[in-house]
């Protein structure tokens, strides 16, 4: 039999935890989400839904405290405290779904979940047209040349406050920090997608061999494609495609300057940069291979 000890009760080997338990503060958590609902949608009826949900969700407090305390020597119920407690669960979780069935509660929640399909619905129409627009926008004529210059002005921001950290003659008109921040750019876009990166090594294919110039472009469209057609609901980006790769140049910025960083920390300078850092699967794009 338990003892009742100052922390709690020590039940013995024979006395076992109550079945059922494992998943009661799920079971409580969502009736929560349920009555945050009936706030929004159902005033209405929130105050009988509280006053049943909150009736069990306050039941379940007890048996909640009893599973998560189950590896402790003292346990907050005795046996027979616990029992007891099941059965108060039992008794107000099946009210709770009771004043669910009902028939004006059932009708007045089919009827929330059919507006909430409709707006489902709109919002997917003009998810859709609004995608159209931008794909519209994308395949128009110096699309990609405007896209070009975007990541190209982004870079030049980064590629002026990384060149104060180098020798005023290391690379007087950064010819090799921009050629880097290109790189990093184009890496960066491919860097978590198997599918971009094997769709920029075809363009790299290319006979003759595409310019750096045309390789960040055509890294830039990949990023818009992917990211315009997993895009969720922020419309605004519709109408801009070419702000999806602002993230891309921001963290090429960020890559170009923490490389100065370390190269300085080494000791490195220009003109003894590995050509390592030139390449984009496996093509080395370094000024001597292809200048601008």
């Amino acid at each position: 039999m338990a003892e009742q000890r100052p922390r709690g009760w020590l039940w013995t080997e024979k006395e076992q935890l109550p079945e059922g338990l494992a998943d009661l503060k799920r079971r409580s958590e969502t009736v929560g989400i349920q009555l945050a609902r009936f706030a929004s949608a159902l005033p209405d009826l929130v105050a009988e839904a509280r006053a049943v949900g909150n009736a069990f969700q306050e039941s379940a407090k007890p048996l909640v405290a009893l599973w998560q305390a189950r590896k402790n020597k003292s346990l907050p119920l005795s046996p027979q405290e616990a029992t007891a407690a099941v059965e108060t669960v039992r008794l107000a979780e099946q009210a709770w779904l009771i004043f669910l069935k009902r028939d004006d509660v059932r009708k007045a929640i089919q009827g929330v979940n059919r507006e909430i399909r409709g707006q489902k619905k709109q919002l997917t129409q003009v998810v859709a047209s609004a995608r159209g627009q931008a794909q519209a926008k994308m395949e128009a004529v110096g699309f990609r040349e405007q896209l070009q210059e975007s990541v190209a002005r982004g870079l030049e921001i980064a590629i002026t406050a990384t060149a104060m950290m180098w020798e005023p003659s290391a690379d007087a008109n950064g010819t090799l920090l921009r050629r880097l921040a290109m790189i990093h750019f184009v890496r960066l876009s491919f860097h978590e997608s198997r599918a971009r990166a094997n769709r920029l090594t075809a363009f790299l294919h290319r006979t003759p061999a595409p310019s750096i110039h045309e390789v960040v472009a055509e890294a830039a469209m990949n990023v818009v494609q992917d990211e315009l057609a997993s895009i969720g609901r922020s419309q605004a980006i519709f109408g801009s495609p070419g702000k999806l790769v602002d993230t891309y140049v921001g963290s090429a910025a960020e890559a170009l300057l923490n490389s100065v960083r370390s190269w300085r920390a080494e000791g490195i300078g220009p003109d003894q940069i590995g050509r390592g850092y030139f390449e984009i699967l496996g093509f080395d794009y370094s000024l001597e291979s292809h200048p601008d």
